[in-house]
């Protein structure tokens, strides 16, 4: 997946405080899915509604798990942008469609869920680079179209397994049994162990 579309996210100044506004984040939802639709031979129309519920219920949860940003701040960009995709398909506010079918890839395997995936990876990217100062490049995982059909039949079963497949698709070790706990993850339980033994 090219992140090329990112590109207008990452000049916006302090995307990690930006994409905590509803209103912010509704615009460049829309205008990012409008340009990934047109990219890859799709079209579509947001559910304003639907995507006010995926943000409050994303934003509740970033607040309850903010505390983890002070232990990992790398990995909390990421599970937050888990998150984000988690209550994007979660809510479904894109309905969208295959109009120049054959193109093959993610996005005809499951439209919605690349253009969910592609906002997600955009905004973990900005921030990521705003944040840290360090490039977020996606895992080359992310272009297999088998592992796509089996994000959709998962995350459309349970959305919180978004969470788990966003990892692997930034080349993250996934916590496949409890994704929404952000202290059990991985990368949490590798820096007990480093403090543990300090």
């Amino acid at each position: 997946m090219d992140l090329a579309t990112a590109s207008s996210i990452v000049r916006v100044p302090d995307v990690g405080h930006r994409v905590r506004q509803l209103r912010w984040f509704q615009s460049t939802f829309r205008r990012h899915a409008a340009l990934v639709m047109g990219e890859h031979g799709l079209s579509g129309e947001v559910d304003g509604t639907r995507l006010t519920s995926a943000f409050l219920a994303w934003l509740e949860r970033f607040h309850a798990t903010r505390f983890y940003a002070r232990m990992n701040r790398p990995d909390f960009i990421c599970y937050t942008a888990g998150c984000m995709l988690s209550e994007l398909i979660r809510a479904e506010p894109l309905r969208v469609r295959v109009v120049q079918p054959g193109l093959g890839g993610p996005a005809e395997v499951w439209p919605a869920g690349f253009v969910y995936v592609s906002y997600c990876l955009s905004v973990a990217a900005a921030v990521q680079e705003q944040d840290i100062g360090a490039p977020l490049s996606p895992a080359a995982i992310l272009d297999r179209a088998d592992i796509w059909t089996s994000f959709r039949e998962n995350a459309e079963e349970d959305p919180a397994t978004a969470i788990s497949f966003f990892d692997l698709f930034v080349g993250r070790r996934p916590n496949w049994t409890t994704p929404e706990m952000p202290i059990l993850r991985p990368a949490a339980r590798a820096g007990s162990r480093l403090e543990a033994r300090a």
